[in-house]
């Protein structure tokens, strides 16, 4: 799957590979190249159970997407924090859903 997504204006391909066919997702379940505008994500992810991996998939594209709006806000610092990237890539469909309730959007 290759696409063309929009973070804060600007342009990234979101492609899916395999980790074999892609230097970037050798050892990773997903990848982001602010440079070079990019966001990839392993179709086969080294990480996760048969019957969890489409969750799991999900959650790499979070995380992964993440990484690009800190990367396009300028948030280099943050950015490099795995811990604080993961944590708001599993919370955010929390975060959306207690948005949406309230009529936050």
């Amino acid at each position: 799957m290759n696409k063309k997504i929009y973070i804060l204006g600007t342009e990234y391909d979101f492609m899916v590979s395999i980790a074999e066919n892609d230097s970037d997702l050798i050892s990773a379940d997903g990848a982001h190249n602010g440079l070079q505008r990019f966001i990839k994500i392993n179709a086969e992810p080294l990480q996760g159970e048969k019957e969890t991996r489409p969750e799991y998939i999900k959650l790499c594209k979070r995380h992964e997407i993440v990484h690009a709006f800190m990367f396009q806000c300028g948030l280099e610092e943050w950015n490099q924090n795995e811990l604080l990237v993961d944590w708001i890539a599993h919370k955010f469909p929390q975060m959306l859903a207690a948005m949406q309730e309230v009529d936050a959007l």
